[in-house]
């Protein structure tokens, strides 16, 4: 079987994500897609707006109506910063070893992969899908083959659609008292308008 992994800080999960994952799963013939929200992201700056517990929830509730696409807390539930290697090691463990990984991730992210931890032991476990990032050059996959052999024949473009809506312009627009429809699903709207999320408010 063939699982996409599809990690990030989700904050708010948005249109955009599901975009991605459903491309990622066309291209690559994925089976299966696994959302996994960060718990402490280790390379963002600032802490997530909203806290871990309304991420993993915002998440569920956007994919509940496809089957193939699942998620994990397993970084939610794991103390300190998130780490890739320590999230494949898991699921490589759970899913065992008829099931290959698929990890898909940002052009920008690529940039700073020599900065992971383990990143030579990430490529042995995973296979990187790279989606083209708006206002980012296509993803300099050769490089990082230089820097880590093990990569050749291991690292992908994901070719498709790419969106410029980011998880920020729907954080700002509810600040603001801006609509978001369109731009997350609709069962996340009616979330973050329930739990008054990125209007300044507490959180409950």
């Amino acid at each position: 079987m063939k699982l996409g992994i599809l990690g990030g800080t989700f904050d708010p999960v948005h249109c955009g994500h599901l975009l991605i994952a459903e491309e990622a799963q066309s291209r690559m013939e994925l089976q299966r897609v696994l959302f996994c929200p960060a718990g402490q992201p280790r390379l963002r700056t600032g802490e997530p707006e909203a806290s871990a517990h309304h991420r993993l929830e915002m998440v569920r509730w956007a994919v509940q109506s496809n089957p193939d696409f699942s998620v994990s807390a397993i970084e939610i539930g794991r103390k300190g910063p998130s780490y890739t290697i320590d999230t494949l090691e898991t699921l490589r463990q759970q899913e065992g070893p008829g099931t290959d990984l698929y990890f898909i991730m940002g052009a920008d992210t690529l940039e700073g992969f020599d900065q992971w931890k383990e990143p030579g032991r990430v490529l042995e476990l995973c296979r990187l899908v790279v989606v083209k990032r708006p206002g980012y050059e296509d993803p300099e996959i050769e490089s990082v083959i230089r820097t880590f052999p093990a990569a050749k024949g291991r690292v992908f473009r994901l070719q498709g659609p790419c969106s410029k809506l980011s998880a920020r312009t729907v954080r700002q627009r509810v600040a603001m008292g801006l609509p978001i429809d369109g731009l997350v699903p609709q069962v996340v709207k009616a979330y973050i308008d329930e739990q008054c999320l990125y209007k300044g408010e507490e959180e409950t």
